[in-house]
């Protein structure tokens, strides 16, 4: 009424005949709350609610005050209401004078209301959705918990009495309940994002087992011809699992204050909804399964923040009663280490914890007296560094036992001399502890295991063998003192421990295990006898809780037949699958970051008294004389039936020559060499393949033919390849062994100069050896007599596979196949350099360097019309070059001779492969493979430089065997240069010079590489570790060198790079002289003059006097000396070719981004690196991040993928971003946390990919990659909340199928926050030949537009945001770098857009510089092996109003400072190739961080910095 409101009371009055209908009765209408007229504190009621408690109710009013339309709830007092006093009701209409009241914040409504479930002896909560949050108060309206949400609908959900759940906008179903902190709010599940969007989720229940919603559309409806558009869909119920956990234990702890009440909910809770170890009643594939789904780290922190260790611990282990050599199932896997440690009941929990994972260690853990010792961790391992936190922990709080414990796992120096302490100090005042079992531990004595790289004890073991002497001297409890002093020990005593004590000998240490064994249980118990801290029983948790009462065994109100099948678990939770990112990403990315142990062997001792290693043919079925299993795994490693490194070269009392070289694989296959064997050598691989490292992978060595001898006779490498043998697979084979009708041959060979081949040279040939044929005849290059199929090296350069049915395939004709480069990730470059075709190989250069080659011939004779066909293609490093069907016929068969099984076998009865006939000086092949699988193009790319699993070392049990006198056998040679024996290879500190002083290694020579490796052979105690580190600085054998040798080689490594510095600080030559060009004046655009890079090249002609626009001369030396460091001193040489090769399909430094809009100073700030990337390298199974800048420059992860780039350093992290061409997925990784941020499954090819700075896509904080493929390019935000690629350009015709070079973005559309967005995208490309020109290609990023070719013939561009330019919307200008005759000239040029079309167009306008080449004119250095080849040829880089080229062949850097025109600033030449190049911000104007590389070594390189300013 316009007085106010009124309330009104209905009840129902029964029928006093059968025949009379029910009535309702009306009260008189009574006010609520104040309903004056004209008062100022008139508040209108809207909204009535019942809240009961017990027996009593109460009225709540949800009102509106008039005067500012602030809501409030009004509660009356709780009253049992007498059913025969009608008007007593009128009496307990709240008020706002006399009741509880709550006022709700300006503009906020309620929604719903809940009067959550009482419990007994607690007071009623009330659950209250507002528009802005969720709110719990008590019956006084006092604020228990809220949270600040947007609801996707006003539904409630009552999860207990203290707990409520509801339904997020972001398509989240949350908790809320009455715990203080992060404790109050959580996550339940994730609904599916609808499409479209409008769709409305609404949340019906929530039940023990399930929660039930529905959802509506928000949208217009379609209506179907002649249907009905009256109607309307009805929404159905969606019925989902929930694993309710944590919420019920978080609405237990809220009711916990009631002694043994609260406890006995939380048992019943965990009863209920905790762990599940048995699938039943589901069978193996149904159900919630037995990982410990539910169990989250939330609830173990929740119970250890309030004292309850007995419940988390049973939720960890299954018992509150474990001792250390109990069997336990730790669950579940995916929870933190810092999570599992808050709910370890004492020290034996925690061992069980940490091994979790790993079954060996975890048995040597639980029982290391009486189980098989296993690999332990490194103290850098995360498990060793949170044991020995762990252990101060447990001192602090008094723990002795459990402190020994955990510094007996940590194993590095400070805590091994922690454990040393305590075991001395234990025996203070007690005299019934025994030391002397841990204290020969320590010591090592008797034991023979070896400590890190040589048998040099710790100090602490010194330490403790001394103590163990002292003790062993004792007499009632004193040793003998002689004139004062005790007896010196004996000379073997002094020699072994005492003299290793010299501070020089500890300092010289590194970082490493310093024991391999474990002190043991019983030795620890003698040690701490009566110091065990005893943790107090828990009567409630003496009995194991039975698994029969858990929610999804009973059923929901135990009605099993109405549990959840979930028979399909991804179609219930949504699938989560962890990346397989090599042997131990798995596992560490499932954890989140927990530690994984490496496998780490414990000794690299081998010799000639030791068994127990793996037989390589014990697991080899014969039947039949055929050998099974050939081709029938799933993986393609498993279907490896040969596998050659030449590792015998690292032997130097291998009988190679004449016993022949045994493939890698279980196989064991035999290849053998044919002729003189004094002409064939192995040499450690020249190639960029991995080398492999001395006790972890086989090395790999190179078979060098001294080339053909007219007496020689037949000479190459055979591979016998008998009928029914792991190597008779591709063809000629019947329905019975189908699996052995497919073949992947692969390997790589080298080539010298092309003028020293004349003739044809058999690559690889299979022919069928008759009995009673001279071997001579079927490894002539002439006889065809038996050979089957043949790959030939022609003197043209190209390959020629033939087969002996008349087919014929080259590999430059491209005839049957369309020749494709670089579209796919997992090119990692090549070591060739100049060869145009694709399908021609590359020739060694007269300069040194290039000559390698990868091929790989597929063959399959599967769903072929007759036996004798096979479809064979051809790849050249990892591309097809052709494909054919071939036909391939048995010798001596006729007709239907060979579909007769038995006659087949027979013709093939033996068999051989044969490598290299006929081949040159100076011929070397290596990494020979054969697979009885068809390996795919991106398997073949990804996998060719690295090793396989085969080659790793395998490790054997070392037994000491002694001769009749009683002496080892074993070798015991001394460690050679005195006490400290040589470094082991692997990761080392690099070497020194007499004095201590660190020296750069020269770059090495291929006739060099033999001897480094020889060395470091020589001893063969190496000691390594296979777990995924930092990387430490590279060795390359100078360990064996004299201190005079080594000073040599410093000095000319220091000469090489000091030449550098000398030729960059030298003033240039003066111009010849005459007056300089006339320069490009400010004109109409026309089209740049068509010519190539190799116009310029040519030293004979004309080459003009350099002149610019700039005001000012070049200037002569330095501003500031250049920082110089080389990549080979940093990482493994290894690294350092691939970090020079660099990643595929992307930029080295992930390219310029001078054209954006102005980095926002939170960005800039946090970002160490920002504008320089760092460069992620990939292997099979390890990934390598580069950064020039930081400590330490090198870092691994156990992550193998086909390629990565890596963000910037941002304020939650730093994430890597990781492609696996296989599956065609993209993983995002957070570094520091270690943990999978999400997963993009590719639909469609990677062409190119680059990180994006924030102002891109945006411009705060904001994670941005562009992918491209073949639709065109998009902004990827992997922590979006709806992380699906957006899409920003198309790529339209023109743009179709030719290779992205280089890509940026550049200028700004105006906006801030999430709509702020890059205006301008720029793309270098190319067709697939390297001849063919460079054109530049302008797009609108989020527009219509088509797209704009700038330039068909460029050198290099890039975008440039003008210096004045502010927060505001703008075009970038566009910088291109032009080739006109022997010319380099740059230009300037702005961008606009027509406002009503969208189209881009450049300006008539420029600015304009030629550079000036005159000190650089006999300039010419050769680019190394490329990943993204020789593109191009000027590096553009932009920021802060400078303009830097950098004429890559020349080695010339000139940088310009661009206002109303080009004024040179500076102008160096860094006298080697350049890789890469990018600007940051520094101080008083940028920096420039150049990747070059090394003119006399190609897999060698520099990073050097060069400071620029006005």
């Amino acid at each position: 009424s316009v007085d106010g409101s009124s309330i009104q009371m209905l009840r129902r009055v029964p029928a006093t005949d059968e025949n009379e209908a029910k009535t309702w009765e009306q009260s008189d209408p009574a006010r609520v709350l104040l309903g004056v007229k004209g008062n100022d504190e008139y508040v209108e009621g809207s909204q009535l609610f019942l809240v009961s408690s017990g027996e009593k109710i109460s009225l709540l009013v949800v009102g509106t005050r008039v005067r500012d339309c602030r809501a409030c709830l009004v509660l009356g007092d709780f009253v049992t209401l007498n059913e025969d006093d009608q008007d007593s009701w009128k009496s307990r209409i709240p008020t706002l004078e006399k009741s509880a009241v709550y006022w709700l914040d300006p503009m906020e409504s309620v929604q719903s209301l809940v009067n959550l479930p009482r419990n007994k002896d607690h007071s009623n909560v009330l659950a209250v959705a507002t528009s802005s949050r969720v709110l719990l108060l008590s019956t006084e309206l006092k604020v228990l918990a809220q949270t600040t949400t947007q609801l996707s609908s006003p539904s409630l959900a009552p999860l207990g009495s203290h707990t409520v759940a509801y339904c997020s906008r972001d398509y989240k179903l949350r908790y809320l309940c009455c715990l203080t902190g992060k404790f109050s709010s959580g996550l339940l599940a994730t609904l599916p994002v609808p499409r479209p969007e409008k769709h409305v989720y609404q949340l019906i229940a929530v039940r023990p087992d399930r929660f039930v919603y529905t959802h509506t559309n928000g949208l217009a409806r379609l209506v179907e011809h002649d249907g009905n558009e009256h109607s309307f869909p009805l929404p159905t119920a969606i019925t989902r699992p929930a694993l309710l956990l944590e919420p019920m234990v978080a609405n237990a702890l809220c009711v916990n204050d009631t002694p043994g009440d609260g406890k006995a909910i939380i048992r019943s809770v965990i009863e209920r909804f905790g762990r599940k170890v048995a699938p039943f009643p589901h069978t193996d594939d149904e159900g919630i399964g037995s990982a410990g789904s539910g169990l989250t780290p939330k609830v173990l922190d929740m119970l250890a923040a309030h004292g309850l260790k007995h419940p988390a611990s049973w939720l960890l282990t299954g018992t509150c009663q474990l001792d250390r050599a109990a069997n336990s199932k730790i669950l579940p896997p995916w929870v933190p280490m810092n999570s599992k440690a808050a709910a370890c009941l004492n020290p034996d929990v925690y061992l069980h914890a940490i091994s979790n994972g790993d079954q060996y260690f975890s048995d040597y853990v639980k029982s290391p007296d009486n189980n098989m010792a296993s690999t332990l961790p490194r103290p850098s391992d995360p498990s060793a560094v949170i044991c020995h936190e762990l252990a101060r922990k447990a001192m602090e709080e008094g723990d002795v036992a459990g402190a020994l414990k955990m510094l007996d796992v940590a194993g590095n120096a400070a805590s091994d001399s922690e454990l040393l302490q305590l075991t001395l100090l234990s025996q203070l005042g007690s005299q019934s502890v025994n030391i002397s079992k841990t204290l020969e531990t320590l010591s090592g004595k008797g034991d023979g295991f070896a400590r890190g790289s040589s048998s040099i004890p710790s100090t602490s073991s010194s330490l403790a063998a001394l103590a163990l002497d002292l003790q062993s001297r004792q007499m009632n409890g004193k040793v003998p003192q002689h004139s004062g002093e005790c007896e010196k020990s004996s000379d073997e005593f002094r020699r072994r421990y005492m003299s290793q004590l010299a501070p020089s000998i500890q300092r010289s240490r590194r970082v490493q295990r310093v024991r391999h064994r474990l002190v043991g249980e019983a030795s620890l118990a003698a040690t701490t006898r009566g110091m065990e801290k005893v943790v107090e029983p828990d009567s409630l948790w003496q009995n194991p809780c039975s698994e029969s009462k858990h929610i999804w065994n009973e059923g929901p109100q135990k009605e099993k037949e109405n549990i959840l099948l979930l028979d399909r678990m991804e179609e219930w939770l949504g699938r989560k699958r962890p990346a397989v990112l090599g042997k131990e990403g798995a596992e560490a990315a499932l954890e989140r970051g927990e530690k994984t142990l490496a496998d780490i062997l414990n000794r690299n001792d081998y010799d000639d008294n030791s068994f127990g290693g793996e037989s390589a043919v014990e697991d080899i079925m014969v039947k039949d004389g055929w050998v099974e299993g050939v081709g029938e795994s799933r993986s393609d490693e498993d279907n490896l039936s040969f596998y050659l490194r030449f590792s015998e070269g690292a032997d130097e009392d291998s009988t190679w020559r004449s016993d022949g070289m045994v493939d890698l694989t279980t196989y064991a296959n035999k290849a053998i060499l044919l002729g003189q064997s004094e002409e064939y050598f192995l040499k450690p691989t020249s190639s960029s393949v991995d080398e492999g490292e001395p006790g972890k992978v086989k090395l790999l060595y190179d078979l060098v033919f001294d080339g053909p001898k007219e007496s020689q006779g037949p000479a190459g490498l055979l591979v016998d390849a008998p009928r029914g043998s792991s190597v008779d697979i591709g063809m000629l084979h019947g329905d019975a062994h189908d699996a052995r009708r497919r073949c992947s041959l692969e390997f790589w060979f080298h080539l010298p100069i092309a003028e020293s081949v004349t003739d044809e040279i058999v690559l690889a040939r299979r022919s069928v050896a008759s009995e009673g044929v001279d071997i001579a005849r079927i490894c002539n290059v002439r006889d065809k007599e038996g050979f089957l199929w043949e790959l030939v090296l022609l003197p043209s350069g190209k390959l020629e596979f033939r087969s002996n049915g008349g087919t014929s395939m080259s590999s430059a004709s491209n005839s049957n196949t369309e020749f494709e480069q670089n579209e796919t990730m997992g090119d990692f470059g090549d070591d060739t350099q100049g060869s145009n075709d694709g399908g021609i190989v590359s020739w060694e250069r007269p300069e040194g360097g290039g000559g390698w080659n990868h091929v790989c011939l597929v063959f399959s004779s599967r769903n072929q019309q007759s036996r004798s066909e096979c479809a064979v293609k051809m790849f050249m490093r990892g591309n097809k070059v052709g494909a054919t069907v071939a036909k391939i016929l048995p010798p001596g068969l006729e007709g239907d001779e060979i579909d007769d099984s038995n006659i087949l076998d027979d013709a093939m009865k033996t068999t051989a492969y044969l490598f290299g006939l006929n081949a040159v000086a100076d011929y070397r092949i290596t990494e020979l493979r054969m697979w009885c699988c068809e390996r795919e193009e991106d398997d073949i790319k990804m996998m060719m430089y690295e090793y396989l699993r085969a080659a790793e070392t395998k490790k054997k049990f070392k037994v000491k065997i002694r001769n009749k006198r009683g002496e080892d056998t074993a070798d015991t040679k001394k460690p050679l240069g005195g006490l400290l024996s040589p470094p082991p290879g692997g990761f080392l500190s690099p070497p020194r010079d007499s004095t201590g002083t660190k020296t750069l290694r020269p770059p090495r020579t291929r006739s060099e590489v033999g001897t480094t490796l020889t060395a470091r052979l020589e001893e063969k105690n190496f000691a390594f570790d296979a777990s995924f580190r930092t990387f430490e600085k590279a060795d390359d054998g100078e360990e064996d060198l004299t201190e005079k040798e080594k000073q040599l080689k410093a000095e000319h490594t220091f000469a090489s790079e000091q030449k550098i510095v000398a030729e960059m600080t030298m003033p240039p030559p003066p111009p010849p002289p005459g007056p300089p060009p006339t320069p490009p004046s400010r004109r109409r655009r026309s089209r740049t003059p068509e010519s190539t890079w190799s116009k310029m090249q040519d030293e004979d002609a004309l080459i003009r006097t350099a002149s610019s626009y700039a005001s000012a001369p070049p200037q002569e030396g330095f501003e500031t000396q250049p920082s110089i460091s080389r990549l080979s001193r940093e990482v493994r040489s290894s690294a350092a070719a691939a970090l020079v090769r660099g990643p595929p399909a992307t930029r080295h430094f992930g390219g310029n981004r001078g054209g954006l809009a102005r980095a926002n100073p939170v960005d800039r700030n946090i970002s160490k690196r920002y504008g320089v990337g760092a460069i992620a390298i990939c292997g099979a199974e390890k990934t390598v991040v580069y950064n020039h800048d930081q400590e330490p420059r090198g870092k691994t992860y156990p992550i193998g993928a086909s390629g990565a780039i890596i963000s910037d350093e941002m304020n939650n992290g730093e994430y890597l971003c990781c492609f696996l061409a296989k599956d065609k997925r993209m993983v995002v990784f957070e570094l520091l946390t270690r943990t999978v941020v999400v997963e993009l499954q590719m639909t469609t090819k990677l062409n190119f990919w680059r990180y994006l700075p924030p102002q891109a896509h945006g411009h705060t904080c904001t994670l941005v990659f562009v992918l491209i493929t073949p639709a065109g390019g998009f902004h990827w935000v992997p922590l979006d909340e709806s992380p699906r690629p957006i899409q920003v350009w198309k790529r339209g015709p023109a743009l179709q199928g030719k290779k992205i070079v280089t890509y940026e973005e550049g200028g700004s559309n105006g906006f801030r926050g999430a709509e702020a967005l890059s205006a301008v995208a720029l793309l270098l490309v190319s067709t697939a030949s390297t001849g063919t020109p460079l054109e530049a290609w302008i797009l609108q990023v989020g527009g219509e537009s088509q797209a704009l070719c700038v330039s068909e013939n460029v050198l290099g561009a890039a975008l440039f945001r003008p210096y004045h330019i502010e927060d505001e919307a703008f075009l970038p200008h566009l910088v291109t770098v032009a080739g006109v005759e022997s010319e380099i000239i740059l230009k300037v040029e702005p961008s606009s857009q027509n406002p009503a079309t969208g189209e881009l167009a450049v300006e008539d306008v420029s600015i304009g510089a030629i550079l000036d080449q005159s000190h650089v004119r006999r300039s010419l250095f050769s680019p190394p092996a490329l990943a993204m080849g020789g593109w191009p040829e000027v590096i553009c880089s932009t920021c802060q109003g400078f303009v830097v080229t950098c004429v890559r062949r020349k080695g010339m850097v000139v940088a310009y400072d661009c206002q109303e025109e080009l004024i040179l600033v500076r102008q160096e030449h860094v006298n080697n190739y350049i890789v890469d190049a990018a600007l940051r911000v520094r101080v008083g104007g940028v920096e420039l961080t150049l990747l070059l590389s090394d003119a006399e070594n190609p897999r060698d390189g520099f990073i050097m910095s060069i400071d620029i300013s006005r």
